[in-house]
């Protein structure tokens, strides 16, 4: 899936998973940067996921590391330091937001020799809604704005 915002497609990949019902956990997988022209507006379309979620009123329980390295250790040692759950009130700011979660994924499970990673990688995002991630995030590309 892709997000269109004022008539323009980021390109940055995502996928939802999990149940469809209103009320229902659901998780949203937002592919990773990288150098090489994969996924080049990761910084917008992880804002724009953050603003259409506390449109929708959601709570996000968690954020963790979905990359296939990542996926070799322990959930815990995955989830991105941060304090959860998080709600998402009018008066976001998510810009600030979005910084915090690209900081955190850079300080974990890195191989880097300063200790900080890069901070667009593959994460899932945990979600708590009294809609469905239909009715949040649709199919195909995504309009807003």
């Amino acid at each position: 899936m892709r997000l269109n915002v004022g008539g323009k497609e980021l390109v940055a990949d995502f996928e939802v998973q999990g149940p469809t019902v209103p009320g229902a956990r659901f998780s949203i997988v937002l592919e990773s940067k990288n150098g090489q022209g994969r996924n080049p507006d990761y910084f917008d379309a992880l804002e724009e996921l953050l603003r259409i979620l506390g449109s929708a009123k959601c709570e996000i329980l968690e954020i963790h590391l979905a990359s296939s390295r990542a996926m070799k250790v322990s959930k815990s040692e995955r989830v991105l330091p941060m304090s959860f759950p998080l709600s998402l009130p009018s008066g976001t700011d998510f810009l600030g937001l979005r910084r915090l979660i690209c900081r955190a994924q850079a300080s974990i499970i890195t191989s880097s020799k300063s200790g900080s990673g890069n901070s667009h990688r593959r994460i899932q995002i945990e979600v708590r809604s009294p809609l469905s991630a239909e009715e949040i995030l649709g199919g195909g590309s995504i309009r807003t704005r």
